[in-house]
């Protein structure tokens, strides 16, 4: 072999490394960008989805939780009220002169009740605002303000969740259905109701 086929035959393999290690070409660079551009196109939307529906059933466990605690208060005032109105409406300003009338059946978007379930003869009123369930309470004295309006529950589907049953010479029964729905364009709800009866409660004293 001469001594010029000794020197082309060294030089080949340092050559073939070199080729080999002289990386992506533009082609393969711009093939690869593409294909991984077009396989985020189809997953991004699963992640949207996933992150959404995770996002709504959280909001809707915390409003559903929301929405027993507010349940659990108006069973514990309703159970020991001596009265009870059911509104159309919520009355604010005076409490010395409501424009409220006692049950004589039926629904409304707000209720008021006397009760003693504190140690301390008060009235309470609920009422659903929009999709918002507020509280509001105040001593039984006349005349006095009403105390701000408190929100306990949101994302509240009822409309009017407060019915009332009455009998004569039977306990006024105080139906509350405070239905909870998902985000905008979910279908997905729960119902979050009970009925109470108010034992001391009188069907026919002035609210």
């Amino acid at each position: 072999m001469t001594t010029a086929a000794r020197r082309r035959h060294h030089r080949s393999p340092a050559r073939r490394a070199l080729r080999a290690d002289a990386g992506f070409s533009l082609v393969e660079i711009l093939v690869t960008l593409l294909v991984t551009s077009v396989v985020m196109l189809l997953v991004l939307p699963f992640v949207i989805a996933t992150t959404t529906s995770s996002d709504t059933a959280s909001s809707l466990a915390s409003a559903t939780s929301a929405a027993r605690v507010a349940l659990q208060d108006i069973e514990v005032a309703v159970g020991s009220a001596s009265q009870i109105c059911l509104p159309t409406t919520g009355s604010g300003g005076s409490v010395g002169t409501p424009s409220l009338t006692c049950p004589t059946g039926g629904a409304g978007g707000a209720v008021r009740v006397l009760t003693d379930a504190f140690d301390t003869e008060k009235w309470v009123q609920w009422q659903v605002s929009g999709s918002t369930l507020e509280e509001q309470s105040w001593p039984d004295t006349s005349p006095v303000a009403a105390g701000p309006w408190e929100t306990v529950a949101t994302s509240v589907t009822s409309a009017t969740p407060f019915s009332c049953t009455v009998t004569s010479g039977s306990p006024v029964r105080l139906g509350v259905d405070l239905s909870i729905g998902g985000t905008a364009g979910n279908g997905s709800g729960v119902s979050v109701s009970s009925t109470v009866t108010a034992l001391d409660t009188s069907t026919t004293a002035s609210c």
